[in-house]
C-alpha cells in the first residue's frame, strides 16, 4: 500500500501564481497607496465581462468589478513570479495571496467576492480621467455586449446587431485613443483604466477582429 503525501503548507511550485493574479480587496489599498503595486500591475475586469468563477468552476459573467494583478508574455500567469518560482512581492502580497493555501482553500473562498477594490477606491477623485472612465463604462458596457454577443450567436450571424458590436469595439479604441492623446494613459496604465479592449474579450465568445479600410470589424472565427 501506498503511502499517501499529506501537503499541509507552500511547496511553491507555482502552479497557483500561473493561473492568474488575485482580485485585489480593500484591505490591499496600502498596498498601492504605498507603492508596493502600481497602476501598471494591474488589469481591470468589468462587471458583465466573462471571468473564471472559483465559486462555480465556470466561465461566466462577473456581478461585480474585478481589479487584479495583471499577466505577463499575454498569459494570466502573475506578473511577479519569477523564473525560479519566486514571488518579487511576497512581502508585500495581496490578501488573496495571503490566503491561499491549495491544501485547503475555505479561507480565501470566504473573501471571495468581498470588499473588493474598484478603480475609482484608488483613482483620485479630482483626476480628469474619470469623466473618461464613466464615458466608457456608458457608451461600452460589458453588460450590454454580452447581451449583443449572445445574441448574434443565437441568431447564426445576426448582422444588424454584429454591426451594433461593432461600433462599440471602435467606440472603445476611440476612447483609448483619446486618453493617450489628451492625458499620456500607457497602454499598461489602459489595462487598469478601461480593461482589456472589448475586441480581445470578445475573443471568449467566438468572434475575432480584422481591419478593412482604416475600419475594425467582427467575424465569427
Amino acid at each position: 500500500m501506498e503511502n499517501k503525501v499529506i501537503i499541509n503548507q507552500c511547496q511553491r511550485c507555482g502552479t497557483c501564481c500561473h493561473k492568474g493574479g488575485p482580485a485585489l480587496h480593500i484591505q490591499d489599498k496600502e498596498l498601492l497607496l504605498a507603492g508596493n503595486i502600481s497602476y501598471r500591475d494591474l488589469v481591470t475586469l468589468r462587471k458583465g465581462e466573462r471571468a473564471y468563477s472559483p465559486l462555480t468552476g465556470k466561465i461566466e459573467p462577473i456581478e461585480q468589478e474585478l481589479v487584479k494583478i495583471s499577466g505577463k508574455e499575454g498569459e494570466w500567469t502573475c506578473r511577479f513570479i519569477g523564473e525560479d518560482l519566486l514571488c518579487g512581492i511576497y512581502g508585500n502580497r495581496p490578501l488573496e495571496c495571503r490566503l491561499l493555501k491549495c491544501w485547503d482553500p475555505d479561507e480565501l473562498l470566504g473573501v471571495i467576492n468581498k470588499d473588493l477594490i474598484s478603480r475609482l477606491d484608488i483613482i483620485h477623485p479630482d483626476d480628469p480621467i474619470i469623466g473618461l472612465l464613466q464615458e466608457h463604462d456608458q457608451e461600452c458596457g460589458c453588460v450590454i455586449i454580452d447581451g449583443l454577443a449572445v445574441r448574434v450567436l443565437q441568431s447564426n450571424g445576426d448582422q444588424e446587431t454584429l454591426e451594433e458590436l461593432n461600433k462599440i469595439v471602435r467606440k472603445d479604441l476611440a476612447i483609448r485613443a483619446r486618453a493617450n492623446e489628451e492625458y499620456g494613459i500607457t497602454m499598461e496604465v489602459e489595462m487598469f483604466l478601461f480593461g482589456r479592449p472589448v475586441f480581445i474579450f470578445l475573443s471568449s465568445y467566438g468572434f475575432s477582429a480584422y481591419e478593412n479600410e482604416g475600419e475594425i470589424y467582427l467575424k465569427r472565427m
